[in-house]
């Protein structure tokens, strides 16, 4: 990681103009992202601003589940870290920064990775919280998903009937 340069603006607009000159007038790009993924939000955020037609297009997915961490001690590469975090303090504060990165949401995940187990999804207040933003379109929401990593918890949490208030479930390559 440590040797990966992000892409600059020029060439991130050429990558998004090659896809939606394909894409023509009529087709559709879903885009995944996440505030853990570095500086996607904010580089969506910069082509859509200069290209607002292409939005009409675009269905963009963002997980929130994780916080920024840093620890002034390590590297360079290593300072910034994203740990668990699935409290309702810190749904509110993802999904206001999300929406303020990338202007609208179209699904919000919960981000279920690391370590995650299915009591996330027993989380009443955190769970109805998720469901009131998309019932009153916060910020765009207007699908819930949750993306779990675990085959384990995932099995559990159909055998627990927990799935129930997402519209998508994204899993690993491993189910």
């Amino acid at each position: 990681i440590a040797s990966y340069t992000y892409p600059a603006e020029p060439e991130i607009n050429a990558y998004f103009d090659e896809v939606f000159a394909r894409l023509g007038r009529e087709g559709h790009i879903m885009i995944d992202t996440a505030a853990s993924y570095g500086f996607t939000e904010e580089k969506l955020r910069q082509y859509f601003d200069s290209h607002p037609s292409q939005r009409a297009q675009a269905f963009i997915a963002t997980k929130w589940g994780e916080r920024q961490v840093y620890d002034g001690s390590k590297g360079i590469a290593e300072q910034w870290k994203f740990q668990p975090d699935y409290s309702l303090d810190n749904l509110k504060k993802s999904v206001g920064e999300s929406i303020g990165h990338l202007g609208r949401i179209d699904l919000l995940y919960l981000h279920m990775v690391g370590g995650a187990t299915a009591d996330v999804l027993r989380d009443k207040p955190v769970i109805d919280e998720m469901v009131r933003m998309k019932r009153e379109k916060e910020g765009g929401i207007r699908t819930l998903g949750a993306s779990i990593s675990d085959p384990k918890v995932l099995e559990e949490a159909i055998k627990g009937n927990l799935l129930g208030p997402f519209d998508v479930i994204q899993t690993s390559g491993e189910v």
